[in-house]
């Protein structure tokens, strides 16, 4: 029998580039630090400690997970979470900064099993359609080697400095580095203006267009590996800054809501959701929803422009603090960041299901947000979800939906839809007569499934018939009050007897024992 195939040798690592570091990088110039430490750090009193624990988390794998960053102390949670979010769809799915969200999802097993192909090249090295059970997936994990880590976490890492880099007015893309000298004790690479201390040596590189994604990634992996620049104290300050400057400074402030704090960090050193926003999406909007909201003229409220790569889900919309929109919801990868109370973590799968939506879901977010649409400008936020909008904003739903021109801009077709759908004399439009039109306008329709009395039902259930908690508790209570009868007399009887039992019990506690009836 022939000999078995010997196995492929781990890939060279990248070459060093030949020029050193102190040749290509340039100090922060002052102005620039003093606008940097405005927009991290909060406005007003700032606690040391705060600070102090952003300048000592460094980029660094536990040992028990080896797949999993390390994180000392609280406060850098949110930007360390999207890393390891961005670093597990790099190595479950092949993710690379050249082809954010373009690349298939395939077999887990097969992108880990054999190391010889890096990050980046696993895409077309495994065939699409296939998808591993969740425990191999895992094991493969768990086996991964120190390089190829290594290798996924500056992929991660560059992914999201190039999103932001991308957005629209967005900054080149740039890598800030601490210092090579170690700073003296007690020194910060950025204080806020609020302590005395100054800046201490921030160096950045800033990546021109061309070649420049090819460039950074060299960057990035030398400055993760065994004793790398960001893998010590100030790494992920580092990196919070290097995604602001990548962004631009006028840019994130601009993202935000008006009246917003206009920070990236809070109370505690905790991220805030700008930043948490500015990491999964390139853009440091101050909500969750879906799009924009204008209230009035000259004051938008700023949620989340288009479908991320990694979702976002968070206790506070449980509490009805917030809703999160269907962008992050319904993510591209099946890589969710989850915000409880005092800390963010993550959950992901290892197959395309959870977030594969089919042809009519899609139809129905993209009506629902058309729908929302009419409804800015009104005063509200509920996002379209009270169930109505105003027959003249028909136009405005009707642009967002992506209705043909000749339905939305002539006046006849559009009066002669707006008659066919509004609700007589009321002068506004309900959803599910919207709905039915969005689908037409769409080329869809649907599909019904029989019920017991032969009657069609729609298989799409809308969000408006969903039971609310407050329903469902008000149900389950109808429903127990009605099974439990009436209790017997021989059990009122019952009841009353231990009752007076224990009554007699508590007298006698307080007087002798020798007066409790036997």
């Amino acid at each position: 029998a022939p000999a078995a195939p010997a196995p492929a040798a781990l890939p060279e690592p990248p070459a060093t580039p030949a020029h050193s570091w102190p040749e290509e990088v340039a100090p922060l110039a002052p102005a620039e630090l003093e606008e940097l430490a405005d927009l991290i750090w909060p406005a007003g009193p700032v606690v040391a400690g705060d600070v102090e624990r952003w300048h000592a988390e460094g980029f660094a794998f536990r040992e028990e997970v080896p797949f999993g960053l390390r994180q000392q102390a609280g406060g850098p949670c949110g930007l360390l979470a999207v890393v390891q979010a961005e670093l597990l769809r790099a190595l479950l799915f092949g993710a690379t900064a050249d082809e954010q969200g373009s690349l298939p999802l395939p077999a887990a097993e097969q992108i880990l099993a054999d190391e010889t192909v890096p990050p980046g090249d696993v895409a077309a090295a495994a065939p699409s359609g296939e998808t591993a059970p969740a425990a191999d997936a895992l094991a493969t994990l768990l086996g991964v080697s120190d390089e190829t880590r290594r290798t996924a976490l500056a992929e991660a890492m560059l992914i999201i400095l190039a999103r932001a880099a991308a957005s629209p007015s967005g900054g080149p893309l740039t890598l800030v580095l601490p210092p090579a000298t170690t700073p003296s004790e007690g020194a910060m690479l950025l204080p806020p203006r609020a302590l005395s201390p100054s800046p201490n040596g921030l160096t950045a590189r800033r990546f021109e267009p061309a070649g420049s994604l090819a460039a950074a990634r060299l960057a990035l992996r030398e400055a993760v590996a065994p004793g790398g620049a960001l893998t010590g104290a100030g790494g992920v300050l580092c990196l919070l800054v290097s995604l602001a400057l990548s962004r631009g400074l006028a840019a994130a402030r601009g993202d935000m809501d008006v009246g917003s704090d206009g920070c990236l960090t809070a109370a505690f050193g905790h991220c805030t959701q700008e930043l948490v926003n500015l990491a999964l999406s390139g853009v440091a909007s101050s909500n969750v929803f879906d799009g924009e909201v204008e209230l009035s003229p000259g004051m938008c409220l700023r949620g989340v422009l288009g479908q991320t790569q990694v979702g976002y889900l968070t206790q506070l919309e449980a509490l009805r603090y917030c809703e999160v929109g269907t962008y992050l919801k319904a993510p591209i990868s099946p890589l969710w960041l989850v915000g409880s109370s005092s800390h963010f973590s993550i959950v992901f799968g290892t197959d395309s299901a959870p977030v594969t939506a089919s042809p009519l879901e899609v139809a129905h977010c993209t009506a629902r947000r058309a729908f929302a649409a009419a409804c800015e400008g009104d005063g509200g936020t509920d996002g379209g979800d009270g169930g109505l909008i105003q027959a003249d904003k028909l136009a405005v739903a009707l642009r967002a939906l992506g209705a043909p021109t000749d339905i939305h801009a002539k006046g006849d077709a559009l009066n002669a839809l707006r008659a066919q759908l509004e609700l007589p004399g009321t002068g506004v439009i309900l959803w599910d007569d919207f709905w039915r039109a969005a689908l037409e306008l769409q080329g869809l329709a649907l599909p019904p499934q029989k019920d017991g009395g032969g009657g069609a039902v729609p298989m799409l259930v809308d969000a408006a018939e969903v039971e609310t908690d407050e329903q469902m508790a008000m149900r389950l209570q109808a429903e127990f009050d009605n099974e439990v009868p009436p209790p017997s007399p021989a059990a009122i009887v019952e009841a009353a007897a231990i009752v007076e039992a224990a009554a007699v019990l508590q007298k006698a506690e307080n007087g002798s024992a020798s007066s409790i009836p036997v």
